[in-house]
């Protein structure tokens, strides 16, 4: 499987979905670069963070169902 199509096919679907209530962002980062890891609360790939007026609301490591990713939003 081609994750990063995946990926893009997934997140289409979602903005599909919520239209402008809700932003959706990938990030790439390395764990060599420190850009992932415990200090920044990223230990797992993929990892989301659902942030609500500036705050986090919700987070999950690991591949998720859509219906699970649903219901955290």
């Amino acid at each position: 499987i081609d994750i990063t199509a995946w990926m893009e096919d997934f997140l289409q679907a979602l903005n599909e979905t919520f239209a402008n209530r809700v932003w959706f962002v990938g990030l790439q980062g390395s764990y060599g670069r420190g850009e992932a890891g415990k200090p920044v609360g990223i230990m797992s790939i993929p990892t989301l963070v659902v942030i609500e007026n500036g705050k986090i609301v919700n987070q999950t490591m690991g591949a998720k169902p859509k219906d699970e990713i649903l219901a955290m939003l």
